[in-house]
């Protein structure tokens, strides 16, 4: 009986409610399930589908807020005396994780509670498109792809891959 109450809270854990704004990519989380069950062309490409239509949670941290030594420098600008200083919002830092030969990644996930997961705590995110994401990850060139969910899926999109879902 065990073992079916586990599957049971599995299921409620992971369906989102309807409260929940961050939680709208129960079908893309299906997709992933059902190509990690059998991987066969029909799941491969209604998991393409959903990855295209998806948003990803993506962690970040104000630069006000780095650790100490993780600060930018930044050179002082000559202002015109009779120009009022404008305050600038805070730039965002996004998070990063690195593999084991050293290679960097945008982490991405897809549901709040897989950001828990691989953080251990409630951290900071920003909702990007699938589009905006893989625009993201292209920008900077020390990025050799994203992983979506690298907790529990650890799919990794290189940036070849991201090339082509960016044309697409």
């Amino acid at each position: 009986m065990s073992f079916f109450r586990k599957i049971l809270s599995l299921l409620k854990g992971e369906t989102p409610n309807a409260s929940d704004s961050e939680a709208d990519d129960s079908a893309f989380r299906y997709a992933m399930m059902q190509y990690g069950k059998k991987k066969n062309p029909k799941n491969l490409a209604k998991l393409s589908e959903e990855l295209t239509k998806s948003s990803f949670l993506v962690p970040h941290l104000e630069a006000g807020k780095l650790p100490p030594g993780k600060k930018k420098k930044l050179k002082p600008k000559k202002k015109a005396p009779a120009k009022k200083k404008k305050k600038e919002a805070d730039e965002i830092v996004l998070l990063y994780v690195s593999d084991e030969n050293g290679r960097i990644f945008l982490p991405a996930f897809s549901h709040p509670k897989e950001v828990i997961r691989y953080f251990g705590k409630e951290t900071p995110t920003i909702r990007l498109s699938a589009r905006d994401l893989w625009w993201t990850g292209l920008r900077n060139k020390e990025i050799a792809g994203v992983v979506i969910d690298p907790a529990t899926t650890l799919w990794i999109l290189s940036r070849e891959h991201l090339e082509v879902l960016q044309e697409g």
